[in-house]
């Protein structure tokens, strides 16, 4: 039987060749994602009415009108933004592929003047963009997968990530995010805005992943791949072997283009939510975000025994999360001085996969879970301080689970203690050996720490206390250190 006259690249390299591989995926992608982006443009207007005419305020309405006129206003600087950033990441991909950085949004770095560590909208913003490329790499896993190792073969590199490919996750919604960032609209606004962008970009990129795979798979890049790679109704492809490049650069009908074609952005009405509700669906892909999603376990007012509003924590524990407080209080008392994330993990994942978990509960858990990320990956604080106020990991998604304000609420006590003991203890330097007895600041977290990790059931007020002390704690400080200072 003759074997197929497919060429593998790896195994007999051409360079011309594999550029013009490359510029094909680009091409592509740009083609597919800049459709894309100006239907979310074409649909904005309606979705941003829509939310005015429902608006309980004067001030929301006009904000929402606001926004509507920044986008117009904006629409062609930042579609030439994504263009321009997706084309940035080929060209960098093309000169060194194992070299471009991976983006995570959580690990920004922490300034104390400009950065308020858990109350500010950086963070909410990140956490909504983190939230959105994880659900990507959750709804298209084997058509990243295929990509990554098409990828890897054309550069000839051993190992490549997800978020390095130029047409992965980090690409398509960091190249969406950057440009937004001029856009002068209050926060609940742009994550409206990234709905929209979730709506219609990301749940339209299966065509795209197929057809680059595909692209590939023309060129000879690990044909035997191809059944990882999702079938599409009415896609055959001819038997015969491939000619290295050749069927690449065919100009028959792609499944892009016909994805296109039926409409891939397709208009669908946005509902108006919380921060919470918005958070929720850009991790989940929730349509219509929080609103309308109060029935049953998974909605904002499921459950037993009381529910909670819009504003916070009114009523009993629901009976499901009841079950989760207490599970993660048997882990505080137990593992206060040791916490380990990775155990914590582990132990989580168990209690979730014998589902006493409502979907609700996960998604507070994934939120809260991402802000201890955002603290503890960033390179500013000592390790003292960041294994102190990782064991506070717990008692913030307890309070998180009580209190749903917690979620979007700036001032929240327990936010608030949590962001200024983190600026305290920047500058403190990264020794390993740096404690309590050497350091009063240090020694002072350790105690509230501690304290919390002990005390800390369902009452919030601990947090109240808690902040006090250490806010009269510092100013304790300055004062001292103004007086040696003085002296």
């Amino acid at each position: 039987m003759q074997e197929p006259q497919v060429i593998p690249i790896r195994s007999q390299p051409d360079p011309e060749q594999e550029r013009a591989l490359l510029e094909k995926t680009r091409q592509s992608a740009i083609k597919y994602l800049v459709v894309l982006l100006q239907r979310m443009f074409d649909n904005a207007d309606d979705a941003l009415f829509e939310l005015a005419d429902k608006s309980s305020s004067n001030q929301e309405q006009t904000s929402y009108f606001d926004a509507m006129r920044e986008l117009r206003r904006m629409r062609q600087g930042l579609e030439f933004g994504f263009k321009h950033h997706i084309n940035d990441r080929f060209d960098r991909f093309a000169q060194n592929p194992v070299g471009v950085a991976v983006a995570k949004h959580r690990t920004q770095t922490l300034d104390e003047d400009s950065l308020s560590l858990v109350d500010q909208v950086d963070l909410e913003e990140s956490l909504a963009i983190t939230g959105m490329i994880a659900k990507i790499k959750n709804r298209y896993p084997h058509h990243l997968n295929a990509l990554t190792q098409r990828f890897q073969v054309l550069m000839h590199v051993e190992e490549l990530d997800i978020d390095q490919i130029p047409v992965g996750p980090s690409t398509i919604c960091n190249s969406f995010s950057d440009p937004l960032k001029s856009l002068d609209v209050e926060l609940t606004v742009k994550l409206i805005i990234y709905k929209l962008f979730d709506k219609h970009v990301l749940r339209n990129l299966e065509a795209l992943f197929d057809e680059t795979n595909e692209i590939m798979v023309a060129a000879g890049i690990l044909p035997r791949l191809r059944q990882q790679v999702a079938k599409r109704s009415g896609r055959g492809r001819s038997s015969e072997a491939p000619d290295a490049l050749t069927e690449a650069f065919q100009d028959d009908l792609s499944p892009t283009q016909r994805s296109l074609d039926r409409g891939a952005g397709y208009v669908e009405s946005m509902a108006g939510g919380t921060t919470f509700d918005t958070l929720r669906a850009l991790l989940n892909g929730v349509p219509g975000g929080g609103q309308g999603q109060g029935q049953g376990q998974g909605g904002l007012g499921g459950g037993h025994g009381g529910g909670f509003s819009g504003a916070g924590y009114s009523g009993g524990v629901p009976a499901e999360s009841a079950e989760v407080i207490d599970f993660l209080s048997e882990i505080q008392r137990r593992n206060h001085q040791n916490f380990s994330v990775d155990e914590f993990r582990t132990e989580l994942a168990t209690f979730k996969q014998a589902g006493k978990v409502s979907t609700v509960d996960s998604d507070i858990i994934s939120i809260v879970d991402m802000l201890f990320d955002f603290i503890i990956d960033d390179k500013q604080l000592p390790v003292a301080a960041k294994a102190l106020l990782a064991r506070l990991q717990i008692p913030m998604i307890k309070t998180a689970l009580v209190d749903r304000s917690f979620i979007a609420d700036k001032q929240h006590p327990a936010k608030r203690l949590l962001n200024q003991m983190a600026r305290a203890a920047i500058g403190l330097g990264h020794e390993h050996e740096i404690d309590g007895e050497d350091c009063p600041l240090i020694g002072k977290i350790e105690e509230i720490v501690s304290r919390i990790c002990q005390e800390f059931a369902a009452d919030i007020s601990v947090f109240v206390g808690a902040l006090e002390e250490f806010d009269a704690f510092l100013a304790e400080e300055e004062n001292r250190e103004q007086q040696i200072h003085d002296a």
